[in-house]
């Protein structure tokens, strides 16, 4: 499919509920908005590791946040979205397990 719009390109995780809002959202609007989208997979937990931060789901009051800010983005763009019933199994259960970090040598 051909577009004169502009490309969007969506990197995404399968593992992340933003992703799927994201993709829900710009394919449900691609035409409406006029934009040719290009699909990117990205590997998030090699992200998060990479820089040194923690899943965003291990901080309770981040998690906190996200399970709200996704029920209201849930409902505005109705895009249904269900949280897993073990969401006290965070961690590696949600992010996998963290990749060798390269160790320097000196």
């Amino acid at each position: 499919m051909f577009s004169s719009g502009k490309v969007v390109e969506l990197f995404y995780d399968v593992v992340s509920p933003y992703s799927w809002l994201a993709f829900e959202v710009l394919c449900r609007y691609r035409n409406v908005w006029n934009i040719d989208l290009k699909f990117k997979p990205a590997y998030l937990t090699g992200v998060i590791y990479g820089s040194g931060n923690q899943p965003a789901g291990m901080n309770p009051s981040k998690l906190t946040y996200i399970v709200s800010d996704l029920t209201l983005l849930s409902e505005y763009f109705g895009v249904p979205m269900f949280r897993p019933s073990d969401l006290s199994d965070k961690g590696e259960k949600w992010m996998g397990p963290q990749p060798n970090k390269p160790t320097a040598h000196m």
